[in-house]
């Protein structure tokens, strides 16, 4: 299941790429480029990868023998399958959510809105037939949550105070 669906994974590495492209382009234009002439391309490429991998590259469902691995942007999921109930399509949200024995939900973002791209039920299907196939475990592990990097929103506001502290300081210059 790993890779199973990468289109995400695909857009945000052309957004990462792009972005770098747009810093060599600016790079190239430039006959003698100093600090502050390419601190705002840096501080450009710093947030799109920034938001490309929060938002593109890191959702993720990795699902093993015993267990599912869910990576949403912000938040880390392991979950055994011993407490899978059963996965379930919302139309009105466009979300793919794995519904627990508690009742608990937890949304899938790797399979929602544009990245199934119309095969909601194939993936449904495929994950609901890798619940069938996994062992249950008498006393399975409990749900384990944690956030999956409690720094990435500080670092990334840090990034777009920065850059726009760079364009500020290249626009007064520029001024003066």
């Amino acid at each position: 299941m790993i890779g199973y669906w990468i289109e995400r994974r695909v857009v945000g590495f052309c957004v990462i790429v792009g972005a770098a492209a747009f810093m060599g382009l600016k790079m190239a234009r430039l006959s003698a480029p100093g600090f502050w002439q390419l601190a705002p391309s840096f501080l450009v490429v710093l947030v799109v990868s920034s938001l490309a991998y929060r938002s593109l590259i890191r959702p993720s469902v990795d699902c093993g023998r015993e267990r599912i691995v869910v990576r949403n942007a912000r938040t880390q999921y392991i979950v055994a399958w011993g407490l899978v109930r059963r996965f379930e399509w919302n139309e009105q949200s466009n979300r793919l959510s794995v519904v627990l024995t508690d009742g608990k939900r937890v949304c899938l973002e790797a399979f929602s809105v544009w990245p199934t791209l119309g095969r909601q039920d194939q993936v449904k299907n495929e994950l609901e037939h890798l619940l069938r196939q996994a062992p249950r475990q008498l006393a399975p592990v409990p749900v384990s949550e944690r956030p999956s990097a409690p720094w990435a929103g500080s670092l990334l506001t840090l990034v777009v105070v920065a850059a726009l502290l760079a364009l500020g300081v290249q626009g007064a210059t520029h001024l003066l």
